[in-house]
């Protein structure tokens, strides 16, 4: 009996000072899914056992996350193994990911073979964010942003139901449009919304808000820079057609001019890659313009500048700079006036400037005049040039130039005003026009009072259509700009506008027998992409007694300019469309169809849908 005692308490001794076993060890957790809010806890349990499963007291235990894509927090060890071989922690994260620990007993260099796995979950969402939102954009060409509802800490989060997210400019003062709304379905956790267009060149911070299902806070973009399809690269500043390093008086003072004349430049439309190259004059005075620096531009008209007399000085240029280029031009200006020489350029550059500047007061006085320095006086051939295209200049204007307003990064850098080439170049006016249409149903899948043009609904003639510029609100404003009446199937088209925006309007009244018996169709749609394509777009509401055209019904504001128009349209060339404008990639064309129908068991319709023909159409 005593010595079975002794080997008892050998066998307790041993047991003391025992090694664990990796594989007879256990790591667990509990429990294995807890939510990312970094305030709740799983508790991983390590127990160390020996190879006869016995367990081993006083040991350094040490726990680490060995795999995931989390960032738990780890406390420290409740202490060193028990007497039952236990040491335990807490793990809390506030990223949502699956992470795996592994416990190593640090005392006698085991890491325990079995792991634990706690799942961290998102938690309930609310707020929005962005996962792709561009820095950058080009004007006029849709852009893409994946709006993502997540919880407080920033993980995903599946929302209970549907819920509409809706963009809208934070900041910029250009204009957004197209598809700006998308759906978080219930389940889901983001959407992307890929057609949002933005214009003119600038800086934009973009908001999206939730509406209709979860409440969620708004997130805002980072600043977005938008610059113009076109890039403008100075080439060669004189081409021989300039004066370099003469004075004149500027704004009072003498002053040397670093160059005056023509300035050549090589314009890309950075959509179709299509290249000009251009021959310029410098629009504003005294402007830096590096050779070889890329600048974004917005191709503008004369008349589009205010307060510049921009229009005269396009006369000058459209006469006696273009036929050095482009023979097949008819100037007013005798070859004798053409620019052909270095102070011709330099003249020319001279008259521009003070017409634009001083209005054309003349070079003795003013903020451009002849230089006052008697020891360095303006090149007297260069003035006799300027005082000569001046006095040509007198009571004339044209609005048959490209002004090109040019800009770094989005930042102002300086205008350019240079002719209109016969080259297929791009374009400064546009058109905006297209059908009124029988909201009527006609034909296989044609349905009535649904605002689309669909199966074989006609055209109606005779229907007058007029056109306004819209107001910051869109609403149709001033004067009218032009009117003119559909075709035998429906067609019109308003030819010669200025890059802007635009309302067009169905004169109900002036049209007479035409809309005998219609009214408004129900139903209206504000996508102007090809993504509403045949869709309705007028508003439904007759315009008020205050308004231009009381009675009349108005289109959404639709917005031309250069780089503006979509591309890609599967509808065949309608009638009236010239062929040679619609196949130029610049030109840009809004179609509006406006969809009607007559009376029937006193239901009857009349609906807009501005539709887009090959290169825009707004119907």
């Amino acid at each position: 009996m005593p010595l079975m005692v002794a080997l008892l308490l050998l066998g307790g001794n041993a047991f003391a000072d025992g090694v664990a076993s990796a594989e007879q060890s256990s790591v667990s957790a509990s429990p294995t899914s807890v939510t990312a809010d970094g305030s709740t806890t799983s508790t991983i349990t390590v127990t160390l056992n020996d190879v006869d499963n016995n367990p081993v007291s006083g040991k350094t235990v040490t726990l680490a996350k060995t795999s995931g894509s989390g960032s738990p927090t780890i406390s420290a060890a409740s202490g060193p193994s028990s007497d039952s071989g236990v040491v335990t922690f807490t793990v809390t994260s506030t990223t949502a990911a699956a992470d795996v620990f592994t416990a190593t007993d640090t005392s006698d260099s085991v890491t325990v073979t079995q792991t634990a796995t706690v799942t961290f979950t998102a938690g309930a969402a609310t707020k929005l964010a962005y996962t792709t939102v561009p820095s950058v954009g080009t004007v006029g060409t849709a852009f893409s942003v994946t709006v993502q509802s997540q919880d407080a800490n920033g993980n995903p989060a599946n929302l209970s139901s549907d819920t509409t997210i809706t963009l809208s400019k934070a900041s910029g003062s250009g204009t957004l449009n197209g598809t700006l709304t998308g759906t978080i379905a219930s389940g889901a956790n983001n959407v992307t919304i890929s057609t949002p267009i933005y214009s003119p060149a600038g800086t934009m911070t973009l908001t999206a808000t939730a509406s209709g299902g979860v409440t969620l806070t708004p997130v805002t973009s980072g600043y977005i820079v938008f610059t113009d399809p076109y890039t403008i690269v100075v080439a060669t500043p004189g081409n021989n057609l300039g004066v370099w390093n003469f004075y004149i008086n500027k704004n009072g003072s003498p002053g040397n001019v670093d160059y005056a004349g023509v300035i050549a430049i090589t314009l890309t439309d950075t959509i179709t890659s299509s290249f000009w190259n251009r021959d310029t004059m410098c629009a504003q005075l005294f402007t830096d313009i590096s050779p070889g620096t890329q600048y974004g531009t917005t191709i503008l008209s004369p008349a589009a500048v205010p307060d510049m007399n921009l229009p005269r000085a396009a006369w000058l240029v459209d006469n006696a700079l273009l036929p050095v280029d482009n023979a097949n031009y008819v100037s007013q200006l005798p070859p004798s006036d053409w620019v052909t020489n270095a102070a011709q350029g330099a003249g020319l550059q001279l008259a521009m400037w003070d017409i634009i500047i001083d209005g054309g007061d003349g070079f003795s006085l003013g903020n451009v005049a002849a230089s006052g320095d008697a020891n360095n006086p303006t090149p007297s051939d260069v003035l006799s040039w300027a005082i000569t295209y001046e006095t040509l200049s007198v009571g004339k204007a044209s609005d048959s130039a490209y002004v090109y307003n040019n800009n770094l990064s989005g930042t102002p850098a300086q205008m350019l005003l240079g002719p209109i080439y016969t080259d297929s170049g791009p374009s400064t006016t546009f058109s905006i026009g297209n059908r009124v249409f029988n909201d009527n149903g006609a034909g296989t899948g044609g349905i009535a009072n649904n605002g689309i043009q669909d199966g074989t609904e006609p055209g109606i003639a005779n229907v007058l259509m007029d056109i306004y510029a819209a107001d910051g609100s869109g609403n149709p404003t001033g004067s009218l700009v032009a009117t003119t009446i559909t075709d035998a199937n429906g067609y019109y088209r308003f030819d010669g506008l200025p890059a802007g925006t635009y309302v067009v309007v169905v004169d109900v009244f002036g049209s007479g027998a035409a809309l005998n018996g219609m009214i408004t169709s129900t139903g209206w749609n504000t996508v102007l992409t090809l993504a509403g394509d045949l869709h309705d777009h007028g508003i439904d509401a007759v315009m008020g007694a205050s308004s231009v055209l009381p009675g009349g019904i108005a289109s959404v504001p639709v917005t031309v300019g250069i780089g503006l128009q979509p591309t890609g349209e599967p509808s065949p060339v309608q009638a009236r469309e010239p062929m040679d404008q619609v196949a130029t990639p610049a030109t840009t064309w809004w179609w509006i169809l406006a969809s009607l129908t007559r009376r029937r068991r006193q239901r009857c319709w009349r609906g807009w849908a501005p539709m887009w023909t090959l290169m825009a159409k707004f119907g």
